[in-house]
């Protein structure tokens, strides 16, 4: 704003000094001001990958806490299962889900929000198989064979832990098990040498 002010007394200085018609001169010190206005309204204006990397933030960000919620109310609804093992699943598919989000986050920061955005996908499924669970649970007549239902809902949650999130683990911590091997091969062959 003050340097619009700068560039209208300015131009109007100079163009009344050159003899222009006072017409003209307020015309050209509008002129600068417009040109001067607009260079910083540019030059301020946060670039387009500024604002796509603000955006992917903030859509990561959403991600993130839907996805924290969830893991929240599932650690919140396990502690009512009774079965032990099942429980303990439950708490390891929380456990896991929480890993992979931050070590994905700290190794692949340009990734967050596709592994969000993957792992989003599969909440909704997780919260109902597991509401279904204890629903059963608590009352078995709501199946007519809840034993089974309730065997094929920790078969789901066993598989969608062992072919899903330990496998994303394990890409997700590939960097660290390539720099173990090498400093294990590093310290076999130091065995090998004699200080001097």
């Amino acid at each position: 704003m003050v340097v619009s002010a700068i560039a209208f007394v300015v131009a109007y200085a100079l163009l009344t000094n050159a003899n222009y018609p006072l017409p003209v001169a307020l015309g050209g010190a509008v002129i600068a001001t417009l040109v001067v206005g607009a260079a910083g309204a540019l030059i301020s204006a946060p670039s387009r990958a500024e604002m796509e990397s603000e955006q992917y933030d903030e859509e990561s960000e959403r991600r993130l806490r839907e996805i924290s919620a969830t893991i929240h109310r599932m650690r919140d609804a396990s502690a009512a299962i009774q079965d032990a093992p099942f429980r303990a699943l439950v708490g390891a598919i929380c456990d896991d889900l929480e890993d992979l989000l931050r070590t994905v986050r700290v190794k692949t920061p340009n990734s967050v929000l596709s592994t969000a955005t993957t792992l989003y996908t599969y909440m909704p499924t997780l919260d109902a198989v597991l509401t279904r669970y204890l629903a059963l649970q608590r009352d078995p007549r709501l199946s007519d064979d809840a034993a089974a239902e309730m065997q094929s809902s920790r078969e789901a949650l066993a598989g969608f832990q062992q072919g899903f999130l330990v496998k994303g683990l394990r890409s997700a911590h590939q960097g660290d098990e390539f720099a173990f091997k090498v400093a294990l091969k590093e310290l076999r062959a130091s065995e090998h040498e004699a200080l001097a």
